[in-house]
C-alpha cells in the first residue's frame, strides 16, 4: 500500500507564515544601479548619477525630468504585490527560498523599469543633445540613438540590475 508523504519545512497556517516572514525579513532587495557601474567617459561617471538626473531632471544643466522609476513603481505596485503573495506561498510550501522569491521579484521589477525606459519618448531631446550625439558618432566607433530620450548607447538601460542581500 502506497503512503502519501507531505513535506513542508515551513509548516502550515500561521506558524508557516511566521517562519516565511522571518526568512524574508532577513533579506533586502535593491533594484537599480550601483557605484561600480560607470560610463566609459573621461570622468567615469556613475550610471546611478545619470539615472537619478534623468529621473528628477537637472535645472542647472537644462535637463527636464523624465521619470521612469516612480511611474513604474506606481503602475506596477499592485501587480508586484500579487506576485510577491504568490511567491510567499511557494516559500511556505518549501518550493522556493526567500532569496529565490526576491531574485524573481527583482528580475520582474528591473524588467518593468526597462520597459518604461524603452517606451518613454517625452519630453523630446533638445536639439543641442541631438547635435552632441551626432558629434560622438562622427568618430565611427560610437553607436546609439540620436533622438531617443534615456537611451543613447544603451548603457543605463542595460546596466539596470537588482541585488538580494542580507540586511
Amino acid at each position: 500500500m502506497a503512503t502519501k508523504v507531505e513535506r513542508t519545512v515551513m509548516g502550515s497556517g500561521l506558524a508557516g507564515m511566521a517562519k516565511a516572514l522571518e526568512e524574508i525579513d532577513k533579506l533586502k532587495l535593491i533594484v537599480g544601479w550601483f557605484s561600480a557601474q560607470r560610463y566609459d567617459d573621461k570622468a567615469h561617471t556613475q550610471v546611478a548619477a545619470v539615472a537619478a538626473q534623468n529621473e528628477y531632471g537637472n535645472a542647472v544643466k537644462g535637463i527636464p525630468p523624465r521619470p521612469f522609476i516612480r511611474p513604474t513603481m506606481a503602475e506596477q505596485k499592485q501587480q508586484w504585490a500579487l506576485i510577491f503573495a504568490d511567491l510567499s506561498k511557494k516559500i511556505m510550501q518549501d518550493k522556493i527560498t526567500a532569496e529565490q522569491a526576491l531574485e524573481t521579484l527583482g528580475l520582474i521589477a528591473a524588467g518593468d523599469i526597462r520597459k518604461t525606459i524603452a517606451n518613454l519618448w517625452t519630453p523630446a531631446l533638445a536639439q543641442s543633445t541631438i547635435d552632441a550625439r551626432k558629434r560622438k558618432r562622427a568618430d565611427g566607433n560610437t553607436t546609439g540613438s540620436l533622438n531617443k530620450p534615456l537611451v543613447d548607447q544603451g548603457i543605463m538601460i542595460n546596466s539596470l540590475t537588482h541585488v538580494v542581500s542580507k540586511k
